[in-house]
């Protein structure tokens, strides 16, 4: 890891704009997550982040789960915003049989 206090690191690009997810470790000793995004704005990019600490990331992740299954289920408003017509569900493959993997 880059920096000792970093437990875990991901990256999700979306777009014009990337968002980095990583947890982090407080002088304490205590996890935190970090979600930064960033976005190109003319020839630099522009950054803003929000801190989740331990003891209120079961609430946040309660309502980002609130937040999905709204939007999942929202009718597209049509007219002035894109379309999501061309969004297709996609279930997960099955697990893999230990005989089929390659090593």
């Amino acid at each position: 890891m880059e920096h000792a206090n970093e437990l875990f690191k991901e990256r999700v690009r979306a777009g014009s704009r990337t968002y980095f997810l990583d947890v982090k470790e407080t002088c304490e000793g205590k996890p935190y997550l970090s979600i930064q995004e960033s976005r190109k704005k003319g020839d630099s990019f522009e950054r803003s982040r929000l801190l989740i600490f331990q003891d209120h990331i079961d609430d946040f992740m309660k309502g980002l789960h609130s937040v999905q299954s709204f939007v999942a289920n929202h009718p597209s408003s049509g007219g002035t915003e894109k379309s999501n017509s061309n969004r297709q569900t996609v279930e997960p493959p099955p697990p893999l049989d230990e005989k089929e993997l390659p090593f």
